[in-house]
């Protein structure tokens, strides 16, 4: 069956899926997170060297536990495009993801510009994201600024209880 342009409403609960998966991870807000996934969940981050499999939420979760490490986060998503098959849709969109946090009088920004790719599976409970990709496509302070600024992030991270 080929893919389609998603219907007007299909489009829009998609795209505020999307908005909620950002939204999940500037608010450390985990538990929208989880309803928003299918569990396990495919991630791949591998554009910017990071994982790349399939992963229960819980671990996903953890993972993310990192962003505590940071002041503040902000992932803009914009350009929502919507495709539909069946039961199964995929929304692309923009992303600028801002992270800042300060360390020894110092501010650390790691900016990543890129895309978002979230496959979508229709359940009975409604639409769930089975997989979640980023496209890096640049780092507006250069990759090493990024680097560190996570390092820091994790670190800090690691020492929260």
């Amino acid at each position: 069956m080929p893919t389609s342009p998603a219907d007007p409403a299909m489009r829009t609960i998609l795209a505020d899926m999307v908005v909620a998966y950002a939204s999940a991870l500037d608010d450390r807000d985990w538990a929208l997170m989880r309803s928003l996934l299918m569990d396990p969940v495919e991630i791949d981050y591998s554009s910017m060297g990071s994982i790349r499999e399939t992963i229960a939420v819980d671990a996903w979760l953890k993972r993310l536990d990192t962003l505590k490490g940071f002041d503040a986060t902000q992932h803009v998503v914009t350009n929502f495009r919507v495709a539909a098959q069946a039961d199964e849709a995929t929304c692309t969109s923009y992303v600028n993801a801002l992270h800042f946090l300060t360390e020894d009088g110092r501010e650390h920004v790691a900016h990543a510009c890129g895309a978002y790719v979230h496959g979508f599976v229709r359940t009975p409970d409604g639409w769930r994201i089975r997989k979640a990709t980023f496209r890096l496509i640049g780092h507006q302070n250069g990759a090493r600024a990024f680097q560190d600024a996570f390092a820091i992030a994790r670190a800090r991270a690691a020492r929260q209880p």
